[in-house]
């Protein structure tokens, strides 16, 4: 639907948010995103642009929108969203989206334990009984059925990938005594999160490291497959979690208004099942070429005693003039902060691992750019399930 108000009124009031969000004086005429916009700042766009009752496009916030031609595109009215489907149909077998496809065939070339998203949680014992931490990560997945998705064996006469949703689902728990060193409980839990299991048996389960004392700290890793889960799923996941701790709750007291399974069936009712069947033969053709074999490579230090850092803080912020110095590169390239960073990560790895070739541009390495897919509704903001996009781009860095 086109945007209803005054011209001039919708521009300057776009002007005012985008600038706010930027923290920079906005050209109407130029593309947000050689100003400064990156997805984050998209995001928080959209949301302003929302909350004065207009709907706009996220993917064209990140692609050439300027002021000007966001402006003629804005609508009045936010497109119909997810809704739970009937009961039956809840219990039936049903198509994967989009995004699940690439992970399927993933999993399907041997990538299991590859394949693997988590959350930690890290608390003081003093907080909460890690007797506690069973029953809430269970109830984690009693409300979120991302948690309790499976795949379904075999594919189906008209070719497309099924899942469905286990109604009833005992999440396994395993219990040790968490170790007096912090590094040491964090090899425990990346073991666990490299655990494999088959793609048709439920793949979530939890760790609970218990603290012997109340002066230590509790650890919970909940870890399930990445195709039935992206990471801001799991950040809505771990916001869950930290409320019920906060709170001293072993039960969510309230259901999220849509789930998992409500959003795939939305996505089947938007394609028709020839589109659908269609897309996903051409991404097996398009990885039938691609190098997904199983035995990727552990990566490694190259000099571990050199690059050791030591025992490292919970989390690290950068500096405001660091920050404010890294935004005006990105803007300088024309490009967002994110892509940014994963292009310097892309190029620190080979570094760190001691991989010439790549390092000094013999062959290609991997930058991936992730895409949440979270703003065709406001109702997808906080759901736990899969719904990113990555861009896999191989870059040579002897050309950067």
């Amino acid at each position: 639907m086109a945007r209803d108000g005054n011209s001039e009124e919708i521009i300057g009031l776009l002007t005012t948010l985008a600038s706010e969000i930027i923290q920079e004086t906005i050209d109407p005429e130029e593309p947000l995103v050689a100003q400064g916009l990156d997805s984050v700042a998209a995001t928080a766009l959209l949301d302003s642009i929302r909350s004065h009752g207009y709907e706009a496009d996220y993917s064209s916030l990140l692609k050439e929108a300027s002021i000007h031609s966001l402006s003629s595109s804005l609508r009045s009215e936010a497109r119909e969203g997810p809704t739970p489907p009937p009961a039956e149909f809840s219990k039936m077998p049903f198509p994967l989206t989009g995004p699940q496809l690439i992970w399927a065939e993933l999993e399907q070339q041997g990538w299991g334990a590859w394949a693997n998203i988590s959350v930690c949680i890290s608390m003081p014992a003093r907080l909460i009984p890690a007797a506690f931490l069973p029953a809430i990560a269970q109830s984690l997945c009693d409300v979120n059925d991302a948690m309790r998705m499976v795949l379904v064996p075999s594919r189906s006469t008209d070719g497309v990938q099924r899942q469905r949703v286990l109604t009833e689902f005992q999440m396994p728990v395993r219990m040790r005594e968490a170790p007096a060193l912090e590094r040491d409980a964090m090899r425990l839990i990346e073991a666990f999160e490299g655990e494999g299991a088959p793609p048709s048996e439920p793949s979530s389960r939890a760790l609970v490291l218990a603290s012997a004392g109340n002066s230590g700290r509790h650890w919970l890793c909940i870890t399930m497959r990445h195709m039935f889960v992206d990471r801001v799923g799991m950040h809505n996941l771990a916001a869950q979690l930290r409320a019920m701790i906060i709170e001293n709750e072993l039960r969510i007291t309230q259901n999220p208004p849509v789930g998992y399974v409500d959003y795939a069936f939305w996505q089947t009712s938007i394609l028709d099942k020839n589109d659908q069947a269609e897309r996903e033969s051409k991404l097996r053709n398009m990885l039938a070429g691609a190098d997904i074999s199983p035995n990727r490579p552990v990566p490694r230090l190259a000099n571990e005693e050199k690059l050791d850092l030591g025992a490292l803080p919970p989390f690290s912020a950068l500096s405001s003039a660091h920050t404010e110095w890294i935004e005006s590169i990105a803007t300088q390239l024309a490009t967002t902060v994110p892509l940014l960073l994963h292009s310097l990560f892309s190029a620190l790895v080979p570094r760190l691992t001691g991989d010439e070739e790549a390092e000094f541009g013999k062959c290609d390495t991997l930058l991936c750019h992730v895409v949440a897919n979270r703003e065709s509704h406001a109702t997808l903001q906080n759901l736990v399930g899969c719904l990113d996009t990555s861009v896999p781009v191989a870059v040579r860095l002897s050309e950067v």
